[in-house]
C-alpha cells in the first residue's frame, strides 16, 4: 500500500486526489493518522489526544488531525494537506516519545 507522502506526489502530479484517496483519507485505520499509528505503534490513542492548541494545524491533538486530513484531501488543498501531514508526524513522534 501506497505511503500518504506517496499518494501526495501523485496527487500534487495529476492535479487532484483520487477517489480511492479520498475514501482512504476519511477511514481512520487508513488515514494518515492511522498510518502514523501503525508506524509508531501506537495503537488507537488518536482518540484521547485531543489536548493542544486546536487553532492551529500544527498544534492541534490527533483526534482534531484525524478530522481536517481528509476535508484537506477532499479540497485538494496539496499544501495543507502536507501540513497536516507533518503534524500527524510530530505529534506522533511526540506521542511514542511520551510512552517510552
Amino acid at each position: 500500500m501506497k505511503t500518504w507522502r506517496e499518494r501526495i506526489a501523485e496527487a500534487r502530479a495529476r492535479g487532484w486526489f483520487t477517489h480511492e484517496d479520498r475514501k482512504l483519507s476519511s477511514d481512520i485505520l487508513t488515514c494518515a493518522v492511522g498510518e502514523a499509528m501503525a508506524r509508531y505503534g501506537l495503537g488507537d490513542s488518536w482518540a484521547n489526544d485531543r489536548s493542544g492548541d486546536h487553532t492551529t494545524i500544527e498544534g492541534a491533538g490527533l483526534f482534531q488531525l484525524a478530522g481536517i486530513f481528509p476535508v484537506e484531501v477532499l479540497c485538494n488543498r496539496f499544501d495543507d494537506v502536507e501540513r497536516a501531514l507533518d503534524a500527524i508526524d510530530d505529534r506522533a513522534l511526540q506521542l511514542k516519545r511520551e510512552q517510552a
